[in-house]
């Protein structure tokens, strides 16, 4: 992971391409945060490159807390609002002891980027 620190963004980088299995065909995955400290807002952007095109691909982002959808199909997570930039589609499912926000995106192609933002206090 690195970091960079601005003026108005600190930027957190990590390859995480290495966290899927060889036969996902995931060349490069880069994830990356940006955290202002003048918004209460912090940006998730997620940019990868496939070995070939896929037929689908599910993003999943974990929380302990129980999100729930709001009326404009945003996710609200305690006081906190998750929303795609992109305006896929959230679905929450629960697990044992927590729940997943599952965003799949049919037909990806071989290269794309995702963003997604989670703000309140």
């Amino acid at each position: 992971m690195e970091a960079e620190f601005e003026d108005a963004y600190t930027y957190l980088f990590a390859n995480i391409a290495s966290a899927f299995p060889e036969n996902a065909g995931v060349t490069s995955w880069q994830r990356t945060i940006m955290l202002s400290p003048y918004e209460k807002r912090v940006r998730i952007v997620e940019s990868y490159d496939l070995a070939s095109p896929g037929e689908s691909l599910i993003l999943r982002y974990v929380t302990p807390v129980r999100p729930e959808k709001t009326p404009v199909g945003n996710i609200r997570i305690g006081n906190v609002i998750f929303s795609s930039e992109t305006d896929l589609p959230v679905r929450i499912t629960p697990l044992e002891n927590a729940w997943a926000l599952e965003i799949n995106i049919e037909t990806p192609g071989m290269r794309g980027t995702y963003a997604f933002a989670v703000e309140g206090d």
